[in-house]
């Protein structure tokens, strides 16, 4: 199923998950190290959320899991392939079926599936806007039968926005980025939004996919040759970042972004602040929940890779060896 965001798929599970089953609302798990916003479709729906702890490794804290479920087990559990990677699903789906709970794989930083993404879930969705020159676009797909999306739901997302940017983007790049959103600090936050109540995939937007479907096998290659890039140049020029994973591999054929871990929050802070006035657009992700931030004790981990992880730019071509010798200087 299509839908204009891969959160109103998961809004989406959520009404049908109550339907099969004749309750109120279900109980869903999802890591801590997640995006705040994606999560308001699956609020209004009026779903109880719970949010588990990640480790270093952004893996679930199995055995803080275990003692949460003593207490409460969830009805569906979120299980997240970071950044493109393929991450082992096999302790998730076993902690599913122990528990009764179905398996969301959330796949919207990968382009095309590998690995063994898709393979455990009950459900999994990926994100095409976030790689094709899209206004918008969500993909669901799911071994359970799903009803369609509820009629007053099914509107497609305005397009205009987004079209006159990339029009501006094409006919005068420069004056776009002037023009753009003065890029946040480093420790900065969008504020909550709400979705608009608009689920269905755009026209244009699947007018366009159709035409981007003929490009799909260069992608790949093209952002794994700038991803590698990033990972020769902070390695040649000894910088306080390193790859987050140090295994090319890990970063899976298509990397969504190439992410940087530093030391600590502050060597973070330096290096973003550099690259922003360098003119790279490095950002730094998620917007973490409040729920999350609230609960530093139980939440630590994911609150560290929110101040030290950098996410690095590989959809277009730059100057990375004056982008790294900046930072150097």
């Amino acid at each position: 199923m299509w839908f204009s965001r891969s959160a109103w798929a998961l809004r989406h599970i959520v009404i049908n998950w109550k339907d099969r089953r004749d309750r109120e609302t279900p109980t869903v798990w999802l890591p801590d190290y997640f995006c705040n916003q994606s999560t308001a479709p699956m609020r209004e729906a009026g779903a109880r959320l719970t949010f588990y702890p990640v480790d270093q490794r952004l893996l679930p804290d199995w055995p803080e899991l275990a003692a949460m479920a003593k207490t409460g087990a969830p009805d569906l559990m979120i299980f997240v392939h970071y950044f493109g990677a393929a991450f082992d699903t096999r302790d998730a789906a076993r902690f599913c079926r122990e528990h009764g709970a179905e398996l969301i794989e959330d796949a919207s930083h990968v382009l095309v599936p590998h690995g063994e993404i898709g393979s455990a879930g009950d459900h999994v969705f990926y994100s095409p806007y976030k790689f094709l020159a899209v206004p918008d676009a969500g993909l669901l797909l799911s071994h359970n039968e799903l009803s369609s999306i509820e009629p007053s739901f099914d509107h497609p997302p305005p397009s205009f926005l987004w079209l006159t940017k990339r029009l501006a983007q094409k006919s005068a790049p420069g004056l776009a980025g002037r023009l753009g959103a003065r890029p946040p600090t480093h420790d900065q936050d969008p504020a909550f939004q709400s979705l608009a109540p608009q689920a269905a995939l755009s026209p244009l937007a699947r007018r366009l996919m159709t035409r981007a479907i003929p490009r799909l096998p260069a992608l790949p290659d093209d952002r794994a040759r700038r991803a590698s890039r990033w990972r020769q140049e902070l390695g040649a020029q000894n910088l306080a970042l390193r790859p987050l994973f140090e295994d090319v591999r890990r970063e899976g054929p298509a990397p969504y972004r190439f992410v940087a871990v530093a030391d600590d929050a502050d060597t973070a802070r330096r290096a973003y602040d550099g690259l922003i006035t360098a003119g790279c657009p490095v950002s730094t992700w998620p917007d973490l929940a409040p729920e999350v931030i609230e609960d530093s004790g139980r939440h630590r981990e994911a609150l560290k890779l929110r101040r030290r992880l950098l996410m690095l730019p590989v959809h277009l071509d730059m100057n990375v060896s004056a982008l790294c010798a900046c930072l150097s200087s």
